[in-house]
């Protein structure tokens, strides 16, 4: 079967200091059931409440040290070192959603060297400038500071190519607003852990996992993190279940003219599989618009085909295109495999 990739192009506004903007390649899958957000790059207009200036010359030291010493889940703590002569600090904020939207923005001035920001959207953002000034007017540089309180969780997971097409499971997820890396963790569905994979920003995100193989159930937990210049946010995880599809391995011997004897590589974790035909008069080079039909739901990793649609196959007539979809349990949740890479026709030659 043909398979194509199709890619969302998602960017979302990235923190650290100043962090650059992303955009990830996305599978169909995943895309579909992503709301899809256009380029979101805040900035200030020039009547914006970041134009912080004073009169006097410009002659007090810059910012250093400046970074996100504490959140919740609405607020964060920015400090900075004490700039030499100061004796306030002009503070203008600005507060975004986890859509980007520009939701607040205000402005204090303050005598220590840290302030405390309240009211920042949940999974949002703010960005803060800053510039210090003396009693005689005197000020120094304006400094940006960009922040989080909490992250959004990763809203969509997918394979990113079919787990069976590659020898090793790919899978991979939508940006999430703000975060600059990712890690992803593999588990057994024992609870076992298997790597650990940390995806940054600046690359497709999409974590390969080496040390997974094509007949094992797994989870991947995935953890969404702003880090750098100061900043250390970590977003709550989202969980994937990943069952991959089993591989026929019948072969010309196992082809009679009454019956098809089918084999395939057992998945660890599955607790059943089901069986599809479709037969045809001809053979096909994709699958494209052809229907298959369960004829069969077994524990094991055998099935004898004998009949389709209650008649004898007769596989001097038809090729039967065969796929077989591996089911788990996941909690409370069914999941199948895929059903679009393994697909064999069996004939019995004329």
């Amino acid at each position: 079967m043909k398979m194509k990739k199709t890619q969302l192009r998602t960017a979302a506004v990235l923190l650290t200091g100043v962090l650059a903007a992303g955009a990830a390649a996305v599978p169909a899958s995943a895309a579909a059931a992503q709301q899809k957000a256009g380029t979101v790059v805040p900035r200030l207009d020039s009547a914006g409440s970041g134009r912080v200036s004073v009169k006097g010359g410009q002659t007090l030291p810059s910012f250093t040290g400046l970074r996100q010493t504490g959140q919740t889940k609405n607020s964060a703590s920015v400090s900075w070192n004490a700039v030499s002569g100061a004796s306030s600090y002009i503070c203008a904020y600005e507060y975004y959603s986890s859509d980007g939207q520009r939701v607040n923005q205000g402005r204090q001035t303050v005598t220590n060297p840290s302030i405390q920001l309240v009211g920042i959207p949940t999974g949002g953002m703010y960005i803060l400038y800053l510039q210090a000034s003396d009693s005689a007017g005197n000020y120094n540089a304006a400094s940006e500071f960009r922040g989080a309180a909490s992250l959004p969780k990763v809203r969509t997971i997918a394979y990113w190519k079919p787990f069976a097409a590659s020898s090793r499971l790919q899978v991979a997820w939508a940006p999430n607003s703000y975060a600059n890396q990712y890690t992803a963790v593999l588990y057994k569905k024992s609870g076992k852990k298997v790597q650990t994979v940390t995806v940054k920003s600046g690359q497709n995100c999409i974590a390969y996992f080496s040390k997974s193989n094509t007949s094992t159930c797994y989870t991947v937990k995935l953890t969404p993190k702003a880090a750098g210049s100061g900043l250390s946010v970590t977003g709550p995880s989202a969980s994937f279940y990943a069952v991959p599809q089993p591989k026929l391995t019948s072969t010309k011997k196992d082809v009679h003219r009454n019956r098809v004897a089918l084999r395939w590589k057992k998945v660890s974790g599955a607790s059943r599989y089901m069986v599809y035909v479709s037969p045809q008069k001809t053979k096909r080079s994709s699958t494209s618009g052809m229907k298959f039909k369960k004829v069969a739901t077994v524990k094991g990793n055998r099935y004898n085909l004998k009949k389709y649609k209650g008649k004898t196959i007769n596989t001097g007539k038809r090729y039967y295109y065969i796929r077989v979809i591996a089911v788990s349990k996941y909690g409370r949740k069914t999941v199948k495999s895929g059903s679009a890479y393994y697909v064999v026709a069996y004939m019995k030659k004329r």
